[in-house]
């Protein structure tokens, strides 16, 4: 067993540095404080143009194999790449094969001490350069690292923001719909209070109207009673006898009254939307209308009916319908006028 430990390696065997009782492990501080370099220290970048050119020492044929290059000497340079891209220089010449594959062989740790001294390459420590470097891509990293723990945390606060007003948001919707659904619900009972409250003062209007329309009708019947007597007695005196009694006058013929004669006069229509206050002016141009057309009784009715339009036609042609048109045509126009007045007087 002894002497096969004893036994020079391959030319080609590189122990991995980590192996190595010489070997010198870079300490990178763990704050990012602990990078900051030190005031008597140049920046980093001044050392990169001395570090691209300073000599580099004779290795052995088997250390610059390319089979055998240990794996974290790869990602150091190609960090070291990555950092510092327009100062690099590659060690290598521009015509190497690429790399392959091999597997390698790892001695146990327990049997270093039995490796001859000679067998061991001679294996080049990271300088102050490099060391440098890699505090700096620490640095970076950390600082990296910073942000993203910085943008995180607005972002999740930015998301709580927007969840809450989305919150908000929703129980004002809420309370919005809540205050219309009882709108909604009130609302049929004030439109009829409304109503109410419009037809109690239509009511009042109509019965106040009434009440004026019966006393000035009153008035006028007993106006034109009183001018007819008058006119009954004047026409008595002219046509009986002269100023001194002593004999009779002749008669005036009075003219009969026709429709066109009655049209000249310009009668008013009633529709029967009037009210009581239209009907009362209606009664009294009708009145003045048959005086002066000297209209007679048998006629008053049927010119008169010749005004009336729309509803109060409706009515006038469903009464001659229950009535016949003679009997209809036939009444007195004080008959006429009280018929009409108790339909279009309000009760009440």
């Amino acid at each position: 067993m002894s002497a096969d430990f004893a036994a020079p390696r391959s030319p080609e065997y590189v122990p991995d540095p980590i192996e190595l009782e010489d070997h010198v492990p870079v300490h990178i501080p763990e704050h990012p404080e602990d990078l900051v370099p030190a005031e008597d220290e140049a920046p980093i970048e001044a050392y990169i143009p001395e570090v691209a050119s300073a000599p580099t020492p004779p290795l052995p044929p088997s250390f610059l194999s390319l089979r055998i290059r240990p794996s974290h000497t790869r990602v150091a340079m190609a960090q070291m790449r990555a950092a510092v891209p327009s100062t690099y220089h590659s060690l290598l010449l521009s015509g190497t094969p690429p790399l392959l594959p091999i597997p390698l062989h790892v001695p146990s740790t327990s049997r270093r001490a039995e490796i001859p001294e000679a067998d061991t390459p001679c294996l080049l420590l990271p300088d102050l350069g490099v060391r440098r470097m890699m505090t700096a891509l620490e640095m970076v990293n950390t600082r990296v690292s910073y942000q993203v723990d910085v943008r995180s945390r607005k972002s999740s606060e930015f998301y709580s923001r927007h969840h809450d007003a989305q919150k908000d948001r929703a129980v004002m919707r809420a309370e919005i719909k809540a205050r219309v659904a009882v709108l909604e619900t009130q609302a049929p009972r004030h439109e009829w209070q409304r109503q109410a409250a419009d037809d109690l003062a239509v009511q009042h209007i109509m019965r106040t109207q009434a009440l004026e329309a019966g006393a000035h009708i009153d008035t006028l019947e007993d106006t034109g009673v009183a001018a007819v007597m008058a006119e009954a007695e004047a026409s008595r005196v002219r046509n009986g006898y002269d100023n001194n009694g002593s004999r009779p006058r002749l008669a005036q013929a009075v003219r009969e009254c026709t429709y066109p004669n009655f049209l000249k006069c310009q009668p008013l229509n009633f529709k029967g939307t009037e009210g009581v206050v239209g009907l009362t002016q209606w009664f009294k141009k009708m009145k003045s209308v048959f005086n002066i057309s000297n209209c007679t009784t048998a006629c008053q009715v049927k010119y008169a009916a010749c005004t009336l339009q729309g509803a109060a036609l409706t009515w006038w042609n469903s009464h001659v319908k229950t009535v016949t048109l003679e009997v209809a045509q036939a009444l007195p126009w004080k008959t006429l006028k009280k018929i009409m007045t108790d339909k279009y007087r309000p009760r009440g």
